[in-house]
C-alpha cells in the first residue's frame, strides 16, 4: 500500500507530510523533529523582539511601562515577568490573604462543574498531542505496539506502571539528544514501565554494564533467600517464638562478637 501524503508541504523543512491517522489535515509539520525546531525558531524570534522594545505590557494593568519596572524571569521569553512589580504585589497579598483572583475561582469552578465526557475527550486528545509532540506516535499506533508485546512491559511484563499511569515509551536516547526533548520517530523501541524504563537510562543503555551487574549480583546473592513468616499472637498472649533464622553479622550487638 503506497503512503498518502498532505496537500500543503512542511511548515519547516517544506517536505511532504505522511497521513498517519484520521484528523491530520491540519498538521503544518512532517515530523516532532521539524516541530519543535518551528517552535525554536519562534522564541528566539520573539525573544529578539521583546527584548529590542524598551518597554513592556503589564497583562494585569494593561499599561505599558518600562522594562524596570518588571521583576526577572529567565523562564519568559523576554526575561521579564509577564505583569509589573505593583500587580505583582497585589495578586501575592491577595493569595496569602486566601482571596483567590476570580480567574482561580471561574477556572475551578468550570474543571468541577465539567462533563465526564468532555473531561476523557480532552484527557485522549492531551495524550495524543504527547504522544505525537514527543515520540511521532499516534494513539493507535501506542494501543498496537502494546498488543503486540501482550499488553505489557516489554522487560518485566508488568501491565501498567506502579503508579497507574500508561507505560512510557522507550526509545534510543542518543539519536535525538539534540533536538529539545522530541524524538525523530524511528528510534521508539518499545514500550516499558517506569521502573524498567529508569533502569535503563541509568545504565546508559550499555549492555556491558548491564552484563556485569547480572554477573555481580550472581556473585552476591540474596543474604536470606527464605525467610519465615512471623504471625504474632492476640494482645495479652505469649511473645512470638524466636525463629532459627541467621541474623547478620553487623545486626549482632557488639558484646556477641
Amino acid at each position: 500500500m503506497a503512503e498518502e501524503y498532505l496537500k500543503h508541504p512542511c511548515a519547516q523543512c517544506n517536505g511532504p507530510i505522511p497521513v498517519l491517522g484520521p484528523r491530520q489535515d491540519r498538521r503544518k509539520f512532517c515530523s516532532p523533529a521539524c516541530s519543535a525546531a518551528a517552535t525554536i525558531a519562534r522564541r528566539e524570534a520573539r525573544k529578539a523582539t521583546a527584548v529590542a522594545s524598551p518597554t513592556k505590557r503589564c497583562t494585569v494593568c494593561k499599561k505599558h511601562k518600562d522594562r524596570a519596572e518588571f521583576h526577572v524571569d529567565t523562564r519568559r521569553v523576554d526575561g521579564l515577568f509577564p505583569y509589573c512589580k505593583p500587580c505583582r504585589r497585589e495578586r501575592d497579598g491577595r493569595k496569602v490573604r486566601g482571596v483567590a483572583p476570580p480567574k482561580a475561582d471561574y477556572d475551578r469552578e468550570y474543571r468541577a462543574n465539567m462533563a465526564p465526557e468532555t473531561k476523557r475527550r480532552r484527557a485522549r486528545m492531551a495524550r495524543e498531542a504527547f504522544l505525537w509532540r514527543k515520540y511521532g506516535l499516534t494513539l493507535d499506533a501506542y494501543q498496537r505496539m502494546l498488543e503486540e508485546q501482550g499488553g505489557g512491559c516489554g522487560i518485566c511484563g508488568a501491565l501498567e506502571a506502579p503508579d497507574g499511569l500508561p507505560l512510557c515509551v522507550d526509545h534510543v536516547h542518543t539519536c535525538c539528544s539534540a533536538r529539545n526533548g522530541a524524538t525523530c520517530g524511528e528510534c521508539v523501541r518499545s514500550l516499558l514501565c517506569a521502573s524498567c524504563n529508569y533502569a535503563l537510562g541509568h545504565f546508559g543503555d550499555d549492555i556491558e554494564r548491564i552484563r556485569a551487574a547480572v554477573a555481580y549480583l550472581e556473585r552476591h546473592p540474596l543474604r536470606y533467600p527464605e525467610r519465615r513468616e512471623i504471625v504474632y499472637p492476640p494482645a495479652g498472649g505469649p511473645p512470638p517464638e524466636v525463629t532459627d533464622r541467621p541474623v547478620c553479622r553487623d545486626q549482632l550487638p557488639l558484646f556477641e562478637l
